[in-house]
């Protein structure tokens, strides 16, 4: 796959905790919008914004004085919006997979092996323990967390069908002038140990491959919405 799933990263953005700084919700309808008939529903709104709230909280916010802050408020309204947005593009994408045939059975091998990978490389290979986890720190059964994990493997499968990623390349002159650029931003702060273009040039290029992967996404999904039949049903 273009990007391999991080186990960190899964266990970040798949948390379910109910935060006390809820969406604003009431005055939303049942659907908020239509993807080619399809229901993008005010339950599943709802949740992508607790885990939203949920990144905040983890930053060290209090979502209790958020609630009355002047600048939350004016900017929930756009935040709202992307969320929807990202709804519907997930919903085009997993749309797009089922009309290819890309299911849950084709990517039942890679499933297969990134829990081994998981439970061997963070476990010690204690499948207890990992079920343990997922379950006290997830609120999640060990079946709904694989099922997640099968939506976003489906996911990147039908978008490597679709979109060339091995025509992805960085230059060398891109990767110098990002360097250039964070070395500046390093003597600004005062730092005396500044690595070399050596040093850090892996996590550059990385950076700047994962921007054009995004970029590419972004574009085929863009595509795939102005082919599409969506009905959005709200203004934030």
């Amino acid at each position: 796959m273009f990007k391999k799933i991080s186990v960190f990263l899964v266990f970040a953005l798949m948390g379910a905790i109910i935060v006390g700084c809820g969406s604003g919700s009431d005055d939303l309808p049942e659907v908020l919008a239509l993807v080619n008939g399809e229901e993008i529903s005010k339950e599943d709104f709802e949740a992508e914004f607790e885990q939203y709230l949920l990144g905040l909280q983890q930053q060290g916010h209090d979502l209790d004085a958020l609630k009355d802050d002047p600048q939350f408020k004016e900017f929930k309204p756009q935040v709202q919006q992307q969320i929807l947005d990202q709804l519907i593009s997930v919903e085009l994408i997993n749309q797009g997979a089922a009309d290819q045939g890309v299911t849950k059975d084709s990517v039942q091998g890679e499933l297969d092996e990134f829990m081994s990978m998981v439970i061997e490389g963070e476990f010690g290979g204690d499948k207890d323990e990992f079920e343990k986890v997922i379950e006290e720190q997830l609120d999640l059964s060990i079946d709904e967390y694989k099922e997640l994990l099968v939506q976003d493997l489906v996911q990147e499968e039908y978008l490597e069908k679709n979109i060339d990623f091995d025509a992805i390349s960085v230059s060398k002159e891109d990767m110098k002038e990002v360097y250039d650029q964070q070395v500046e931003m390093m003597e600004a702060q005062g730092m005396e140990e500044i690595p070399g273009f050596d040093e850090i040039a892996m996590v550059i290029e990385e950076q700047l491959m994962d921007e054009q992967v995004g970029l590419k996404v972004q574009d085929f999904i863009e595509d795939l919405r102005a082919d599409s039949d969506v009905e959005v049903k709200v203004e934030f």
